[in-house]
């Protein structure tokens, strides 16, 4: 029998599979792709899959995994206690199952027995509770997803990458047994259980998982808790993970070894998969679309995903302009949204965006769209963003000088060379300033820009995880903190009235477009992928991301 929190939980989870149609395709094609017979890629060793990875690889440490190039393989290293499916729920991985106190504070999680690491030794709630502590201790910088343990677990905002896992005495996270794992929250949360499938909340083994190292994570005999461990890695080649025999889950781990080979040109990436290099082709221009139409190679999963431009307005911008409200509600009133989704030329995979949150998550208690239920937020008006500019003594004569920062892709390319003509029209001068993806995902994080493309998918699937980003001053945002929006978005995670949270969070979302502009959104899209015919038991979840544990070469 599944828990009260359970049930709001998948309530809340399988709204998302019932929402408006994302992007013109549904949620609900988010199932498991299951396609016709194909040969499948073998080794001396065995069945390997081969993964073309758009960039390098951080070190595979799943508590620092906080981009989606480290995470699809830390993804498949690190376990943790509950995962989120095809089917838009969460599902126990290595945890059996969970309690929740009457107050909502307490979730007590009853391990799978026999739990083992990679090296064949017994994997325990000991293992999670130092894992955590070792996740909220690592810097900030590097460890962004920690603000899902600070702000949720009691006394979790005490501590921070100066505090020492053996300092962490009364933080909200108790092993009291080996197979019993007790979390004591900060405020009642119905969606804790999701934030337990994030990396900062798998298990680490004290004596191997350095506190504020992450080099051994390039370390082949480090043992994992994972469905793979790594056999070997190259960070400008290729990461290979062969099988964890010692998974809890190991019988139904069907393939021997996924190869991940970096492949960062999307040119180079189709042409690898033509030429049958690789199986899965994940980075590709939108051509790719129109190519592949009615093709089974072609896999096309719905997701809340949402692009927008970042303004960094942190202390120490080299862009002063960008401090002033006003100037970034005129730089939001110029886009021209429709103008730019037809200029990427790929159908209904981009789609105008008039609010941060993307369609398919839920907006009220019944599950409801959030988008739908907020409406459109932003307005564009190309004649006030000019007047605006003007009277800030921007001029043709003399434009506001702006740069803006993105990885070099044919998507990211167009998005900027439209933003760059689109703001000449109310004197902005925009200078274009592309990088290589890890460089500019570490610039970005560092807050070396002052305008840089960004986009998001959920972490977790409820609205609040879109709100609380312009809380948190992390890696995800450089933002100078409000503290009405702050108040409106602590009540909304206060309170226990589902209705009251929703109504809460539709304020804060429009007073964050309307009052605040610390970005511009643009557009919501999804993910598309090539896939070799034949091969089967990928997940695709809603939050676009590919679970690769259970794929099956015929």
């Amino acid at each position: 029998m599944k828990s009260k929190g359970e049930k709001i939980m998948n309530k809340v989870l399988k709204s998302v599979l019932t929402a408006t149609m994302v992007l013109g395709m549904a949620l609900s094609a988010c199932s498991p792709v299951l396609i016709s017979s194909s040969t499948a890629a073998s080794s001396g060793s065995g069945k390997v899959f081969r993964v073309a990875m758009e960039g390098e690889s951080n070190y595979p440490d799943a508590a620092i995994a906080s981009d989606a190039i480290t995470g699809s393989v830390t993804s498949l290293t690190a376990v943790t206690l509950y995962r989120l499916t095809s089917s838009g729920e969460m599902e126990p991985a290595a945890a059996d199952s969970y309690d929740v106190s009457e107050d909502g504070l307490t979730y007590t999680f009853h391990l799978k027995k026999g739990l083992k690491w990679s090296d064949g030794s017994d994997l325990t709630a000991k293992d999670f509770e130092y894992g955590v502590k070792r996740s909220l201790g690592l810097s900030v910088a590097d460890a962004g997803f920690n603000i899902y343990i600070s702000g949720y677990l009691k006394n979790g905002d005490k501590y921070n990458e100066s505090n020492a896992v053996s300092d962490m005495t009364d933080l909200g996270v108790e092993a009291t047994d080996d197979n019993t794992l007790v979390f004591t929250l900060q405020k009642p949360c119905d969606y804790f259980p999701c934030l337990t499938s994030l990396g900062v909340y798998s298990p680490a083994k004290e004596g191997v998982y350095t506190e504020h190292d992450y080099k051994w994570a390039d370390d082949v005999d480090a043992p994992v808790s994972g469905p793979y461990k790594l056999k070997s890695i190259d960070r400008s080649t290729e990461v290979v993970l062969v099988k964890n025999d010692n998974f809890y889950n190991a019988d139904k781990v069907t393939t021997d070894e996924i190869d991940y080979k970096v492949i960062t040109d999307t040119s180079a990436q189709l042409m690898a998969y033509q030429n049958g290099e690789v199986d899965f082709a994940k980075s590709l221009d939108t051509s790719v679309i129109k190519q592949y139409e009615g093709q089974d190679d072609l896999v096309m999963p719905g997701g809340v995903l949402n692009y927008y431009v970042e303004l960094n307005t942190d202390d120490g911008t080299t862009c002063e302009a960008l401090k002033d409200k006003d100037v970034r509600k005129a730089l939001s009133e110029a886009v021209n949204r429709k103008e730019m989704c037809a200029a990427l030329d790929a159908g209904d995979l981009y789609v105008p965006l008039y609010g941060f949150v993307p369609k398919g998550l839920p907006g009220s208690a019944e599950g409801s769209d959030f988008r739908e239920e907020g409406g459109d937020l932003i307005t564009e008006d190309l004649d006030d963003a000019k007047k605006i500019m003007e009277s800030k003594g921007y001029t043709e004569s003399n434009p506001l000088e702006l740069e803006y920062y993105y990885n070099d892709t044919t998507v990211h390319s167009t998005v900027a060379q439209v933003l760059q003509q689109q703001l000449a029209k109310i004197n902005v001068k925009v200078t274009l300033k592309s990088g290589e993806i890890r460089t500019f995902f570490d610039d970005r994080t560092s807050g070396n820009f002052q305008a840089a493309r960004n986009a998001y998918s959920a972490d977790y699937m409820d609205v609040s995880n879109y709100m609380n980003l312009w809380i948190y001053n992390t890696q995800s945002t450089k933002v100078t903190s409000d503290e009405h929006y702050d108040e409106l978005v602590n009540k909304a995670e206060t309170t226990t009235d589902h209705d009251e949270r929703y109504k809460l969070l539709h304020e804060a979302e429009s007073y964050f477009i309307k009052d605040m502009n610390y970005n511009i959104p643009l557009f919501q899209y999804g993910s598309f992928y090539l896939l070799k015919p034949g091969i089967t038991g990928i997940e695709f979840t809603p939050q676009g991301s590919a679970d690769l544990t259970y794929v099956k070469l015929s």
